[in-house]
């Protein structure tokens, strides 16, 4: 819980860590970085450490950032400490096994509709036709026949296959994608994909969503609304020879696998992710009755997929409205979400708003209000001038 101590303790932790008492001559924070703390008021030590553990921030760049916030809370930051760092090993490049966002690259010219707006869909597949990292056909033989035989490896065996998927980061989504395609092995399959679903790792959303959507196809029968234990279903294997031939899932066993695989999707945070969940969430929400509510767990899902830090984040303290996601990211998260504000869900509405208020960055409490009143038809018109310049200062980061 924090207190009046918390502040003052985690402001000695970051000004007393040995790490942080490099030269600040040589210490340059990205101007985008800069930009995003500049726009946090005020901006607190706990803030501060929520970009140091997110790895947006070193430990030198964070103490650099903590010696220049004024008495008002805004960081007034020297233009000599403005630009791109080198890695170092004090600040790695980010790597796929880690939980860092990797940095944004998008070829080409932005996709737009016909009526200006971003084409997230389309932006998505630009992403996807983007190389993955390499990897030697020997090492994705091995890693693949490690994954088919899972089920009979031991538990070092195992757990020496979980890390090694891990660290080979977007290269491991088509190798597990092609094992237990069966919903014999939904069980086996789940347990691969919170493995490798994590911020380093974003393309890790589409696939582990294939999964859901057959989690929730076969198992529809069985999710009733109301009723968890709503008996269950027996699958048979439909291809092969491989044990379990056949196996009972348990209507409450069927929703556990589809709340953990949303839960997957939203660890690998950002545009697919929030594609694909406010989908689901829209249906979830703007039926009459449909299983597995819960809008305290979706809105923290949703804020997690926006690049948020989830059990930071307070809806009525602007200063936690922050995501760990580049500009870019975050206009095209903000364009998916906004036409949500307009649902006859008001459950809907709000975990639409919740990701807003995450992407945008924007820490005045005036926002909440105009993300709340915006499917209002009076006030529709000027929100979406308002956005469309919320859009043009989002890109116009990127671009920097």
């Amino acid at each position: 819980m924090r207190n009046a101590l918390t502040i003052p303790i985690l402001a000695a932790a970051l000004l007393a860590a040995p790490a942080l008492r490099a030269a600040d001559d040589d210490v340059l924070i990205p101007r985008e970085t800069v930009e995003q703390l500049q726009r946090i008021k005020p901006l607190t030590p706990e803030m501060i450490k929520i970009f140091l553990d997110g790895g947006r921030l070193s430990t030198e760049q964070a103490n650099v950032v903590s010696k220049h916030v004024g008495a008002d809370g805004v960081l007034a930051l020297p233009e000599q400490y403005i630009g791109t760092p080198a890695p170092t090993a004090a600040q790695p490049a980010p790597h796929a096994g880690s939980d860092q966002p990797p940095p944004e690259h998008y070829h080409g010219a932005l996709p737009m509709d016909r009526n200006g707006r971003l084409d997230v869909l389309a932006y998505i597949r630009g992403l996807d036709r983007q190389p993955l990292p390499a990897m030697s056909e020997a090492e994705r033989a091995r890693l693949g026949e490690g994954v088919k035989n899972y089920r009979r490896l031991g538990l070092g065996e195992r757990a020496n296959l979980l890390r090694e998927l891990k660290d080979a980061g977007p290269a491991a989504n088509t190798l597990i994608a092609a094992q237990f395609t069966d919903p014999v092995d939904l069980d086996v399959k789940t347990d691969l994909w919170h493995v490798v679903a994590n911020r380093a790792n974003p393309r890790a959303a589409g696939y582990v969503a294939g999964t859901h959507t057959l989690v929730m196809h076969k198992g529809n029968p069985m999710l009733i609304p109301y009723d968890k234990d709503a008996g269950g279903i027996v699958f048979r294997r439909e291809k092969g020879k491989e044990q379990p031939r056949e196996k009972f899932y348990e209507s409450r066993e069927l929703r556990e696998i589809a709340l953990d695989l949303e839960k997957a999707i939203s660890q690998a945070s950002g545009v697919r992710a929030v594609s694909y969940l406010v989908d689901v969430y829209a249906a979830r929400y703007e039926a009459d009755e449909a299983p597995m509510r819960d809008k305290s767990r979706d809105r923290g899902r949703m804020v997690y997929a926006c690049g948020g830090v989830k059990d930071d984040f307070e809806d009525d303290k602007p200063e936690t409205w922050a995501s760990m996601l580049g500009p870019l990211e975050r206009a095209m998260i903000a364009e998916r979400l906004v036409p949500h504000l307009r649902s006859d869900s008001g459950s809907q509405r709000e975990i639409a708003m919740y990701g807003l208020l995450t992407v945008l960055g924007v820490p005045d409490k005036k926002l909440k209000d105009r993300l709340k009143d915006a499917h209002k038809r009076d006030e529709w018109p000027s929100f979406v001038l308002w956005w469309e310049k919320q859009r043009a200062r989002l890109l116009s980061e990127a671009r920097k």
